[in-house]
């Protein structure tokens, strides 16, 4: 299912993106799904922190 639904969005877009398994189960999809090229378990938040550090900045 999250194999297919990785192929139809590459469809869509026309391109090959990178795919990143992120969250507590990602080691366990990354493993049966061969699309998926790299998992970052805290992705989310790397990139809230960002978010945080930009807005930061502007105060």
């Amino acid at each position: 299912m999250i194999e297919g639904l990785i192929v139809r969005l590459k469809a869509e877009i026309k391109t090959d993106p990178k795919v990143i398994a992120t969250g507590g189960l990602a080691n366990v999809f990354s493993a049966h799904i061969d699309a998926i090229e790299c998992v970052d378990k805290e992705l989310t938040l790397k990139g809230l922190l960002e978010i945080y550090k930009s807005e930061k900045e502007k105060i």
